[in-house]
């Protein structure tokens, strides 16, 4: 589709501008388009997407995306339409809403040898912002245009020679959440990175699939368990001569050890509690015998002198407390007269 020439210069009347993705920008238009706009930026889609005719090839040339707001009015979604409810806010500074196309100064050869997007520019609502996003204000519509500036240098964009063109199908409207079901629907199907988005051409949600990754790791987890009981009632078979060791050994009439206990199951082994063999070592346990066990005397109390490197452990050597501090003795005044005459 041929875009609308909103102004020109003499040197710039033979340019033209074609929209190449037109029939998806009026499938959105039907609806009132929306565009996502967040604090670190969001890219637009559908992206404009154009081819630029009647330039001279060798002459350098900047591409300039702006947006502006279509009408003076803040608008709200309700009833499945658009109306405005009044006045717009204010806007931030122009030239926070222009966007330089990265191949900007190009030769119109260059140009004019293939399609021309605009996909990594992004909108923003934030007005700090310094990354050369487009700064929008939520629930204002918002029409593109694009520039054709005849300059080889971007300090020489104000008085160098330009043509303005827009589209009429690419307004939208800026929102941090989409508010139509229908456009929601047109961006899963049409938008290639909305895939997670989507199962079988339905919508799915964060917090479906968050709850589906929950249901699966229950359920793993509850075939871990039953695997882990049966694996364990194997093992039970498996160590009977152990269980029977433990009962003899409580048939022992002249062994000083205690009564075996119960065994007890940690894992897959069976161990005895409070049975002990001939070596004095627990069964089942890393724990050493009685004899070969010291016990360390506490450590004396600590009394740290100020600035003495000498550790308060025993032995306590001779010059480990530290001298007494006797203070200076005062001064001596000499109190005899002194003898002001003059000797010969």
């Amino acid at each position: 589709m041929t875009a609308v020439v909103e102004s020109s210069h003499p040197n710039l009347v033979g340019a033209s501008l074609q929209l190449k993705n037109a029939p998806l920008w009026k499938q959105f238009n039907e609806h009132t388009t929306e565009m996502i706009i967040t604090k670190s930026g969001r890219r637009m889609f559908p992206s404009l997407r154009i081819s630029i005719s009647g330039l001279e090839p060798d002459t350098r040339y900047f591409l300039i995306l702006e947006t502006r707001l279509s009408e003076g009015k803040r608008y709200k979604f309700s009833a499945g339409t658009w109306s405005g409810i009044g006045p717009a806010d204010p806007q931030p500074h122009p030239s926070t809403r222009i966007y330089i196309h990265p191949d900007s100064p190009s030769p119109g050869s260059a140009w004019m040898a293939q399609d021309i997007l605009f996909q990594k520019a992004k909108l923003t609502n934030n007005t700090l912002d310094r990354s050369g996003n487009l700064v929008l204000t939520s629930m204002h519509k918002y029409q593109p245009y694009i520039h054709i500036v005849k300059a080889s240098d971007i300090l020489a964009l104000d008085w160098s020679p330009s043509a303005t063109f827009t589209f009429p199908e690419t307004e939208f409207v800026a929102v941090t959440a989409y508010q139509n079901e229908k456009i929601t629907e047109l961006k899963i199907n049409y938008n290639p990175f909305a895939k997670a988005f989507r199962e079988n051409g339905q919508a799915r949600t964060k917090r479906k699939i968050q709850a589906k990754q929950r249901e699966e790791m229950r359920q793993d987890d509850e075939n871990q368990s039953d695997d882990a009981s049966s694996s364990g009632d194997k093992s039970d078979e498996n160590l009977s001569p152990i269980k029977d060791l433990c009962k003899d050994r409580t048939r022992i009439a002249n062994s000083n050890a205690p009564e075996c206990e119960t065994p007890k199951t940690t894992g897959a082994k069976r161990v005895c509690i409070k049975g002990e063999d001939d070596s004095g070592i627990s069964v089942g346990s890393v724990t050493p015998p009685v004899e070969e066990s010291v016990i360390l005397p506490p450590p004396p109390p600590y009394y740290p002198p100020a600035f003495w490197p000498f550790p308060p452990y025993f032995p306590y050597p001779a010059f480990y407390y530290p001298p007494p501090f006797y203070p200076p003795p005062p001064p001596l005044l000499d109190l005899r007269p002194t003898d002001y005459s003059i000797k010969h």
